[in-house]
């Protein structure tokens, strides 16, 4: 065992699960850029318009002594550390003037909870820091969002770091207990320098996110601008809410093509990267259960909730305050989507035979 990889204190049992864990993902990670990384994850358009929209200077009140990590802290106890991540985290909504931001950047959907001398309810994980939805009416291993740990070793980069069986393991208990989720990430702070690690099915990814804690030297501050950038990914990751996914199972002809597959095809993108059909859900995960029952495929689909049914969305307006004529203009808008998606699919040799009316704002 690897000197400083695991407490003393820690159980045996623990320990080993997590060695092993560690050698499971030999060969099995990817470290890749920040943006490819939301692409893998389906966020990158969504974090192309962020930056159009939150411009760099937003985060230059965070420029004082409280996030400077000093040599004291550095060689310190962890605890000391996780508590400058922590003022950090707090002040992203307590220093930066969000309200000159689009209203959708405003505010996170997230809160944190220490659990470092606690541990997640209903597990036994002991994370540096959990965040939970604000909206969950409990903070548990079944709501847990996204794990924060903090290591001091600065020499090291996430696909290097020593503790990915530790991180493994809080993954694996996270779906243990939501079974549904596709991947789940982690933030993993290593000196100043923070890394985003998405745990999937079949492995993990890591991407270095940049410098969101000054350094000092001599008592002057380096990496300002670096750290304003690392700080804005930040803020996109604390503030962005995740979308509600639904399990399709579905049952098709053995003579036609998997409707996995299909959307498959839908997901198409041309030259320049964007997508050749609008309006079709992200699918993250699908496969055949059973290849022929009865002369039918059975599949399932883990997709992107659509939203409301067309006659949820118009009897919602109809009891507002919405005008008649608003209310048709929005009909107007929704078949025309509708129209335009099955002329894209066409385009793209995908013929619906029948679709559910479903609908964004």
């Amino acid at each position: 065992m690897e000197k400083g990889m695991y407490l003393e204190h820690e159980p045996a049992e623990l320990v080993l699960r997590r060695q092993k864990l560690m050698r499971d993902l030999e060969g099995r990670g990817k470290s890749m850029g920040f943006l490819k990384l939301l692409d893998k994850l389906g966020l990158a358009d969504a974090y192309e318009t962020y930056n159009e929209s939150v411009p760099i200077e937003s985060f230059e009140s965070l420029a004082d002594s409280s996030l400077v990590i000093h040599q004291s802290t550095s060689t310190g106890s962890e605890a000391a550390y996780v508590d400058t991540f922590k003022k950090l985290l707090d002040s992203l909504s307590a220093k930066v003037d969000m309200t000159a931001l689009p209203t959708e950047y405003q505010k996170t959907p997230y809160i944190y909870k220490d659990n470092q001398a606690q541990a997640v309810r209903g597990s036994k994980l002991k994370p540096d820091l959990t965040l939970y939805q604000k909206v969950s009416e409990t903070q548990a291993v079944s709501t847990a969002q996204i794990v924060i740990e903090a290591k001091q070793q600065i020499s090291e980069t996430a696909a290097s770091c020593k503790h990915l069986g530790q991180f493994a393991d809080y993954a694996l208990e996270i779906w243990k207990h939501q079974p549904l989720r596709t991947f789940v990430p982690l933030l993993l702070l290593l000196g100043c320098d923070l890394y985003l690690v998405v745990f999937t099915r079949e492995g993990y990814y890591s991407a270095e996110m940049g410098q969101v804690l000054y350094r000092c030297e001599e008592g002057l501050t380096t990496g300002v601008y670096t750290v304003r950038l690392g700080l804005r990914k930040l803020w996109f990751l604390a503030r962005y809410d995740n979308k509600d996914v639904i399990l399709k199972i579905s049952s098709t002809p053995t003579n036609r093509f998997p409707e996995g597959a299909l959307y498959d095809v839908l997901a198409t993108k041309d030259a320049n990267d964007n997508l050749l059909v609008s309006g079709i859900p992200h699918v993250y995960m699908s496969g055949i259960l059973a290849n022929d029952v009865d002369g039918y495929r059975v599949e399932f689909l883990l997709m992107e909730d659509c939203g409301k049914t067309i006659v949820e969305f118009f009897a919602d307006l109809r009891q507002s305050e919405v005008s008649a004529a608003e209310i048709a203009n929005k009909a107007k808008k929704c078949v025309s989507s509708v129209i335009q998606t099955l002329a894209e699919a066409r385009h793209v040799s995908v013929l619906q035979r029948h679709f559910s009316w479903e609908c964004h704002d």
